[in-house]
């Protein structure tokens, strides 16, 4: 995991944020620290300028990477920045986590350098 994750109370609609310098196959866990959640708005980062990597929602508060089925899975192409906006958002009822990879789906894959995924997160209760 990358430098700390770091959370931040916003409005009522976005009544949290999360970020972080980079997503690793080390999930980073329950992010809004409150178990169910909604995801709103999701910005990534892949600065790997070689590999594609694959940021990963689960609604879990301790996913296994290469085990557990993520409820979300977005691809970020090599050298780009994307922003989602989810309306009316990706439902989490046990907890939303997070976890980066080489590979989408359940795969496993290889981990991101700690600076390759960086991401903020913004949901709601």
């Amino acid at each position: 995991m990358g430098t700390a994750l770091t959370t931040n109370e916003q409005s009522t609609e976005f009544s949290a944020m999360a970020k972080q310098t980079g997503a690793t196959t080390t999930a980073d866990r329950d992010i809004f620290a409150s178990g169910a959640g909604s995801v709103k708005v999701i910005h990534v980062q892949n600065t790997d300028g070689s590999t594609i990597h694959f940021l990963k929602i689960y609604d879990d508060k301790d996913p296994v990477n290469g085990t557990d089925l993520p409820i979300f899975v977005m691809q970020v192409g090599t050298s780009t920045s994307s922003t989602v906006f989810c309306n009316p958002g990706i439902v989490c009822s046990t907890g939303v986590s997070v976890i980066g990879s080489t590979a989408g789906g359940t795969a496993a894959g290889s981990t991101p350098d700690t600076t390759e995924l960086p991401y903020t997160i913004y949901g709601g209760a």
